[in-house]
């Protein structure tokens, strides 16, 4: 639900591709799904079997543009900054929360995983994704 843009002379959109799904009624063919938010399951379900990605393209760039880098499935609360260091490496920084337990409703449960700040570095050129944690809260 959130993205990022970097400023600079090349600025970039940030895209976050993450396994954050919506238990909606119905299921993509329009049946009634077993479970979903009106008969009492969470209304978010994080999808630890589906991946995540970052995607990279030029602000006015299109869907051809983009750069997928592949990251260990998480959720991304919110971003929090973006930038170019350079035309081929973006960093962002995001709060980030990691779940292995595909029935955590991301709401109810910030108790128990409040997030961490992380920095991602992307190298547009090696096409390497490195991630540095700042912050564990708790």
């Amino acid at each position: 639900h959130d993205f990022a843009i970097t400023g600079g002379a090349n600025p970039k959109t940030i895209i976050l591709d993450l396994p954050m799904v919506f238990n909606a009624p119905f299921d993509v063919d329009g049946q009634w799904a077993e479970r979903n938010v009106l008969n009492g399951a969470p209304a978010f379900s994080f999808r630890s079997d589906l991946s995540s990605r970052i995607g990279v393209m030029p602000r006015m760039g299109t869907d051809d543009d983009i750069r997928w880098f592949p990251i260990e499935p998480c959720f991304v609360f919110h971003t929090v900054n973006a930038w170019s260091v350079l035309d081929s490496v973006v960093k962002v920084l995001v709060v980030k929360c990691e779940y292995g337990d595909t029935e955590v409703d991301p709401v109810r449960d910030l108790d128990s995983n409040p997030g961490r700040l992380v920095q991602w570095t992307l190298d547009l050129e090696s096409g390497e994704c490195t991630e540095t944690a700042y912050h564990t809260a708790g």
